[in-house]
């Protein structure tokens, strides 16, 4: 009877989902047909990457998404436009519509014929196609594709002033667009060697990048120097036998309304104090945000003054002899002037110690009150600014952009520019794509094995996609990796053109659509990506770890080096059950990657036959269908195991939290399970076999413990069915599910089929009797280290609880832990290049 209830939920399940596929399709052929205007002009750019040439002598200059042109893009434009042996040259502006509405928008900048173009228009794409310079402060956008005849120039204006890249406390989201410019970039301009430093690190660019990093100093600079500009200053407004400081307050940092204008009111209050401390003979220039002017009022001091709008910070500190400030960037442009610099916190409350915290043992004098100030303005420097000079300072040169015109532009060889390569040490780089990082069994055991790879052998990168729900897991995820493991994150661009997305969707959701015709289309569409993410990189072997998603197997397919991919699964039945997987694809995957790892040898019969679904090609390479077992992080999970537990922000759950600390604080005996929403998991069934055993022992309870998934509305519906529904909690997601595992008496598997799973694993270190359906994947692991399984029916899960609760069930496995994950770490090394 219950083969035959099995047959119906499958034929229905089938029903189902081959309904909900025509509905995908024919939402993303209407799609297709009528797609958004920033769709349209990605296919419009892509077209012109394949069918227009390179303009020699077209130049595009753009800073910050054509929001504002920064100094040095300024400095660079005017070069090219003044110097005769750039005459030939088109220099484009990318600017913003709204920018170019503002009457004398580039005239104002100092720029006089340049072309203007505006940001993310036609003619911005073609021309980012086709410019044959392509220099940026900031980002281009993630779809941006670097031609091979293209030289493409990364400005790193700014000194970092907090901590980036891996080390933020967010931003995972847009880090891989940030690596993608400094990897593909030609030359990265950086102010000095910590900058440089800075980025490599931060954004894990050794190894794996070919990009020369120039260093430059900050072009900016130069103006301090400019000595008719210092003496117009001193006329114009009568400095010119006067000693001038500057002091630039930072107010931005108080978010809080009530705070800022506190800080406002008490800055106010403090230039008062000064401006009747000072001299005739002094002045003190101010640097008011407009925003706090109508609070900040100068305009009856006698000493201290509005330091006017229409110069620059490097402008106005040509005229400067001391440099006042509690957090402002330009103490990095004034101390190559080796003058001297305040720090001066009027409010007492250690802001540029948070604002300088990256930057550790500055030199500087810090003072607290007025009469330090004032002490302090009117005596010689008296630190030692040789070591910070030494680091930021040194690769300052002047007329900088004329050399930096002449390096990339005429290839001159420029003795004052320094270069450098990006660190290498000549180690074989991995490319690992691991999935969504979903709180699954397959993040667990790509977890387990990064934390146990020897990297001292191979670089290893994780390579991961941004753009999804989960991101902030994904934070936490990448913020626990070891160190020595590098990321790169990537976003997906649905960029391809409508006839392209409507023959990929047909493939995909129709089950009977060619393989033949959507071949064409499918390497097309992979070209693109391989150009837009990997073709700059340094990559000796690429782990498709996930074994599920069909456009990251065919990019790897086409990388040139090793490539690797894992079957976690019944993959037979994985083709039957999931949206989005092809069977020509796995199986000319499972022909064409070096090796097909399995990560329990139950999986071959399986493995081998999708190999064989395309009948045309030649069977698998021998050999190449190998054991690659899964990785048991026993020092992790035991360690989180004795935290405290705790529910996560997003955790939800069937019963209150009362009702769960109820069911753990009771003496009741707990059966868990622990896996995602899907069918496959079988927790319906183990729900009907909870309801047998409940009704024979009351005094049981069973959880269900599952990250995402489909049918988690269904479990819990299914759960509040029950006679039996007080003793259920069905939860969903954990961070942390070993601190909830180790408070269970017995796990149970319920699955139809599973690969290896590794919870069994992780259930016999925390102490918890295990049980399994006899189903491939766990049969051969629990016969092979003495675990129960059970027939492949709510029958045989009933059993299964019965065994627990008579304690037929070993209570421990006779896994040596040690020896096994050294034989995986040895399968797994066996793949890679030597």
């Amino acid at each position: 009877m219950e083969q035959l209830r099995g047959f119906f939920r499958e034929k229905i399940e089938g029903f189902q989902k081959k309904q909900e596929r025509r509905r995908k399709n024919r939402e993303d052929k209407k799609w297709a047909e009528n797609p958004p205007l920033h769709i349209l002009l990605q296919q419009g750019y892509m077209e012109c990457l394949k069918t227009m040439p390179i303009e020699e002598h077209s130049i595009l200059l753009e800073s910050e998404y054509g929001e504002k042109i920064s100094y040095t893009i300024k400095a660079i434009a005017k070069v090219l436009l003044e110097q005769s042996e750039y005459e030939a040259y088109t220099v484009y502006v990318v600017c913003t519509k709204k920018k170019l509405e503002q009457k004398n928008y580039l005239e104002q900048n100092g720029l006089i014929n340049v072309k203007a173009v505006i940001y993310d228009s036609e003619e911005y794409y073609q021309i980012l196609a086709t410019a044959k310079i392509l220099i940026n402060d900031g980002n281009f956008v993630p779809h941006f594709i670097k031609r091979e005849q293209q030289v493409y120039v990364k400005l790193w204006d700014a000194i970092p002033m907090k901590s980036g890249g891996r080390y933020a406390n967010s931003g995972y989201g847009s880090i891989g667009n940030v690596q993608k410019n400094l990897l593909c970039a030609d030359y990265l301009l950086c102010q000095n060697k910590f900058v440089m430093d800075y980025l490599v690190d931060s954004y894990m660019l050794s190894n794996i990048g070919k990009t020369k990093v120039m260093l430059t100093g900050n072009v900016q600079n130069e103006e301090l120097f400019c000595q008719n500009l210092a003496e117009e200053i001193r006329k114009l407004y009568h400095l010119e036998e006067k000693e001038v400081f500057l002091y630039c307050p930072i107010l931005e940092e108080y978010k809080d309304m009530q705070e800022r204008k506190v800080a406002e009111e008490k800055l106010l209050e403090t230039l008062c104090m000064i401006d009747e401390r000072l001299t005739e003979e002094q002045v003190m220039l101010v640097i008011i945000p407009r925003k706090a002017r109508n609070i900040v009022e100068v305009s009856q001091l006698r000493h201290v003054i509005q330091a006017p709008d229409n110069y620059t910070i490097c402008q106005l500190l040509s005229v400067v002899d001391v440099l006042v400030s509690d957090g402002s960037t330009c103490i990095f442009n004034f101390a190559v002037t080796r003058k001297k610099i305040i720090l001066f916190d009027y409010l007492q409350n250690n802001i540029f110690e948070k604002r300088y915290q990256f930057h550790s043992n500055l030199p500087f004098t810090k003072v607290w009150d007025v009469n330090e100030l004032i002490l302090e303005l009117n005596r010689e420097k008296q630190y030692d600014d040789t070591k910070f000079f030494e680091i930021y300072c040194q690769a300052n040169k002047m007329d900088m952009a004329k050399l930096l015109c002449r390096k990339i532009l005429l290839n001159e060889d420029i003795s004052e520019i320094e270069m450098y390569s990006l660190p290498d040490n000549g180690k074989e780089n991995i490319l690992i794509y691991p999935g969504e990082l979903l709180q699954n069994g397959i993040t667990a055991s790509i977890n387990s094995l990064l934390q146990h790879l020897d990297t001292k052998k191979n670089n290893y990168i994780l390579f991961y996609r941004m753009d999804t729900e989960n991101i902030k897991e994904k934070e936490r995820y990448l913020k626990n990796l070891p160190k020595e493991i590098a990321y790169y994150g990537y976003k997906h661009v649905r960029g391809v053109s409508g006839t392209d997305v409507q023959i990929y969707n047909n493939w995909v959701y129709e089950e009977h659509y060619s393989y033949k015709k959507a071949k064409e289309m499918l390497y097309r569409r992979i070209d693109y990506e391989r150009n837009r993410l990997l073709s700059f990189c340094r990559i000796d072997a690429v782990i498709h770890y996930d074994g599920y998603g069909m456009n990251m197997m065919t990019l790897f397919e086409t990388m040139p080096c090793k490539r690797i991919i894992y079957v976690h699964n019944n993959m037979v039945n994985e083709l039957k059950k999931k949206a989005g997987m092809h069977k020509e694809i796995l199986s000319h995957a499972y022909q064409s990657f070096d090796y097909v790892a399995l990560v329990s040898e139950e999986q071959r019969p399986t493995t081998q036959v999708v190999a064989r679904y395309i009948k045309d090609n030649t069977l698998p390479k021998k050999g190449n269908i190998v054991l690659a077992k899964n990785v048991i992080n026993c020092e992790r999970i035991l360690r989180l195991a004795k935290e405290k537990f705790t529910l996560d922000e997003n955790t939800q759950m069937s019963v209150s939290v009362e009702k769960l600390e109820q069911l753990l604080a009771s003496n009741t005996k707990k059966f868990i399970t622990i896996g995602r929403f899907s069918a496959e998991k079988g927790h319906l069934r183990l729900l009907d076999a909870f309801e047998e055993i409940h009704r024979e022992y009351p005094d049981t309870c069973l959880i269900i413990l599952g990250g995402y998934g489909p049918l988690y509305e269904k479990t819990i519906q299914k759960a509040q069915s029950l006679t039996a529904k007080d003793n259920v909690a069905v939860i969903q997601y954990l961070s942390n599910p070993y601190a909830l595992l180790k408070q269970c008496d017995y796990f149970a598997l319920s699955s139809f089929y599973e690969g290896l799973p590794v919870v069994l694993t992780e259930a016999d270190l925390l102490g918890l009797p295990c049980f399994s359906t006899d189903i491939p994947g766990s049969s051969a692991f629990l016969k092979q280290y003495g675990g129960l399984l059970v027939e492949n029916s709510t029958k045989g899960v009933i059993d299964g609880m019965k065994a627990c609760l008579e304690e037929r069930v070993p209570k421990k496995l006779t896994l040596d832990y040690i020896k096994y994950n050294e034989e995986a770490i040895e399968q797994f090394e066996q793949m890679l290049p030597r």
